[in-house]
């Protein structure tokens, strides 16, 4: 997302459902329960003026817009929404399921300075995959409208990031590693990855069952796979450390980031619902946690002009978000840099276990069980960087020749140390080293 810059301290990033309706009724939708069927809502929010609301959003310090629903070309107000936030230096992107891109439409998003992002929802990289989730016809109806829109933004000479977003669900997961594909016949760089939120129509079709994450991290791998190898496809997948730090030792080398995983909800993002009503994140609107929201704050009761604090009117939720760390997770070597579970979900259990991170743990033991019997060669040694008396001799047994079970042995029968963590701890510093380049396996002639 582009960021604008302007005089506040701190910025923050709105996501906003500027309507509740939508013209799909995708199987996934995470809006369902809370806008369609009997919790129909209407978009009273703008009886009080569209420059009037922006004006109170960029006095919550927002920088940035990004725009949702139900689908947000189906509100009219989206036109002033941009005109007024040009005016107020507010960037925008927009998340659309595409079908609405015609010409005229397409025209009048071009002449936006501030649209800086158009990200598109497709579900599959043909007709068949992607219809069964958001509805028949709508895959030849999207290809098309994305081609008009990279032509029309191409005439102008306007700069704007197109990206592909895909929700991985049972229907779709075989075929995420065939994207590439189709982003390169559409000449779009950047793909976005998401989970499904176990709320709207995802919870009520049963689409989250106890194997989803088996199938999301071992498809991901596929494709990341195939990406590594396709030039100008960009793969975005927000991963908490431990799932980055797995893909990284799997190939052998760098090719995600491990990022501070943290929730940013309030010091980061907000979001407005469709009647103007302001949380801390999207998913405390949805039934699906136990979460007591005490305060009723409407982007109307913001006063122009005024310091406004979020931090004091979400006080409650950021108390509980200070720590979410269950007994799980103070035994995690990325504790410092992720936030635990979701604060939504927080039950100070010893049983929660993110199941991201516990899926984690199944393909990384097979991963470290496929080593034991490798040995590895120091060709980095300058690079190495050595913590402890441990990793010392961790990197002598290496240049001795010992393979890896003999150097767990080694250190269980020298330091009686428990077998069970010894794998985990040397497993992971040798994949380590792997990926920062300092060993190479040994190969056997």
């Amino acid at each position: 997302m582009v960021i604008s810059k302007n005089n506040y301290k701190s910025t923050i990033t709105a996501l906003w459902d500027i309507t509740s309706k939508c013209n799909l009724q995708c199987l996934h939708c995470y809006n369902a329960s809370k806008y369609f069927y009997s919790n129909r809502k209407y978009d009273l929010v703008f009886n009080y003026g569209v420059e009037k609301i922006i004006q109170k959003i960029s006095c919550l310090s927002v920088t940035h817009l990004h725009l949702l629903g139900g689908e947000p070309l189906l509100s009219p107000n989206i036109w002033d929404i941009l005109k007024f936030s040009e005016k107020y230096n507010i960037a925008v992107s927009i998340n659309t399921n595409g079908t609405l891109l015609n010409s005229q439409k397409i025209s009048k998003l071009s002449k936006f300075k501030n649209l800086s992002q158009i990200v598109i929802s497709l579900d599959g990289p043909n007709a068949k995959v992607n219809d069964e989730i958001r509805g028949k016809g709508t895959f030849k109806k999207v290809i098309k409208n994305i081609h008009n829109l990279i032509g029309e933004f191409q005439n102008h000479k306007r700069n704007l990031v197109i990206a592909i977003n895909t929700v991985i669900t049972e229907h779709n997961a075989n075929y995420l590693k065939e994207f590439p594909n189709i982003m390169k016949y559409l000449g779009i760089k950047h793909l976005l990855v998401s989970t499904l939120y176990d709320c709207g129509n995802a919870n009520k079709n049963k689409m989250l069952g106890n194997k989803y994450f088996d199938r999301v991290i071992s498809n991901l791998i596929k494709l990341l796979d195939i990406s590594q190898n396709t030039k100008d496809i960009f793969v975005q997948f927000d991963a908490k450390p431990k799932l980055a730090t797995y893909i990284n030792r799997l190939f052998g080398n760098k090719i995600v980031e491990v990022e501070p995983f943290k929730c940013g909800a309030v010091n980061e993002f907000i979001f407005i619902d469709s009647n103007g009503f302001i949380y801390p994140c999207g998913s405390i609107t949805q039934e699906i946690h136990n979460f007591k929201i005490d305060y009723n704050l409407n982007i109307m009761d913001v006063g122009i002009g005024k310091e406004f604090s979020l931090n004091k009117i979400f006080n409650n939720f950021s108390k509980v978000k200070r720590n979410t760390h269950t007994t799980y997770c103070r035994k995690c070597e990325f504790i410092n840099i992720c936030s635990g579970i979701c604060p939504l979900y927080y039950k100070k259990s010893p049983e929660d276990i993110p199941l991201e991170c516990k899926t984690v743990d199944f393909f990384q033991t097979k991963l470290f069980n496929s080593i034991l019997s490798k040995s590895y060669i120091i060709i980095n040694r300058e690079k190495c960087k050595i913590n402890n008396h441990i990793e010392k001799l961790i990197m002598k047994l290496i240049d001795d020749g010992d393979k890896v079970k003999e150097i767990i042995n080694k250190l269980i029968n020298n330091y009686k140390i428990n077998g069970d963590i010894l794998l985990n701890d040397v497993c992971g510093y040798i994949s380590d080293l792997v990926v920062d380049g300092i060993i190479i396996e040994k190969i056997r002639r």
